[in-house]
């Protein structure tokens, strides 16, 4: 009888401290293991969110770069541009914050070879991050380009506006207030249609500077003059108005005969615009000639090369760092 409860007293000694060392290692690190799995799966999860979206920004980019430089292609291509950036903006939020899961999951009791597959997935994520940095340079570069077209394009417009509505103005007379309105209103148009355009050539240039955009801004300078003029005018204008109204035959005179000055300049400042213009670089359609596109490729070619070289550098990058993690977590 005694024999059996030594026997049984050492059986259940052995089977306590089996018990224990099983709740004091293997069961832990078998609960953290889970938990570790839970965090990469979130964290590969943010990856394939993140790769189809820099994959997505990268292919656009390269259909802005190759598409014809027109209004409409461009104008299309800025709202795809916006849309796409909007959305790398998101998921790069998303791929910052992996940083910090994978952190916690590396504080947890893990086996070496664990820890080095979360280590690959940390490392896969830093060159996710630099593929999703030079992708949103070639959508930087992109919506310069669009907007540069789309600018052009909308100058030019108000350009031949301000140009019909100075074909409108009436000739003022006394007796006739309505035609000082009129001409008062138009002129109005004017200044504010000169003052858009020179701010769109600008904004051009500045998006993409190539010669044909620089020489516009350059040229566009003369319309800035051309405002001032017309903002005067409409002074002037303004006190012809109240005179006819009033019956104020010398109040009109007096006004009138300060128009002359400004009129002037406004003319003035307009040919000289004119005189300036690249011709050789718009032509009648007020289309891009094949000189100011080259000029644009060769933009295209210096500032798009890098952050095209870089993108491709890290999905390379991207590619093995992921084999390495894959090859940890056979």
């Amino acid at each position: 009888m005694k024999t059996k409860k030594r026997f049984l007293g050492a059986t259940l000694a052995l089977l306590l401290v089996g018990v224990m060392a099983f709740s004091g290692c293997e069961i832990p690190i078998f609960h953290q293991t889970v938990e570790a799995n839970k965090k990469a799966d979130e964290v590969k999860a943010v990856f394939a969110e993140v790769d189809t979206a820099t994959k997505g920004a990268f292919t656009l980019s390269q259909e802005v770069k190759d598409d014809a430089l027109t209004n409409s292609v461009m104008k299309n291509n800025l709202d795809e541009v916006e849309k796409k950036t909007e959305e790398l903006d998101e998921v790069k939020v998303k791929l910052e914050k992996t940083s910090a899961t994978l952190n916690s999951a590396k504080s947890l009791r893990l086996s070496a070879k664990y820890q080095n597959y979360i280590k690959a997935l940390d490392e896969a994520r830093a060159k996710r991050l630099e593929a999703l940095n030079a992708a949103q340079d070639l959508l930087f570069e992109s919506e310069n380009l669009s907007s540069a077209i789309v600018k052009y394009y909308s100058a030019i417009n108000r350009l031949e506006q301000v140009a019909t509505k100075m074909g409108e103005m009436p000739e003022v007379t006394f007796d006739n207030p309505d035609t000082i309105k009129q001409a008062k209103t138009i002129l109005g148009e004017v200044s504010v249609g000169t003052k858009e355009t020179q701010t769109e050539f600008n904004e051009a240039a500045t998006a993409v500077n190539a010669e044909v955009f620089t020489k516009l801004r350059d040229t566009a300078a003369d319309l800035g003059n051309m405002a001032d003029a017309a903002d005067k005018l409409v002074t002037i204008y303004e006190s012809l108005l109240t005179a006819a109204i009033n019956g104020d035959e010398q109040g009109f005179v007096n006004a009138y005969n300060q128009l002359p000055v400004q009129l002037e300049i406004l003319v003035a400042s307009l040919e000289k615009f004119g005189n300036s213009f690249p011709y050789d670089l718009i032509d009648n359609n007020n289309d891009l000639t094949t000189k100011a596109q080259n000029q644009i490729e060769t933009w295209k070619d210096e500032n798009f090369k890098d952050p095209t070289s870089q993108y491709q550098e890290s999905e390379t990058g991207v590619t093995e760092a992921d084999k390495k993690a894959a090859d940890i977590k056979k």
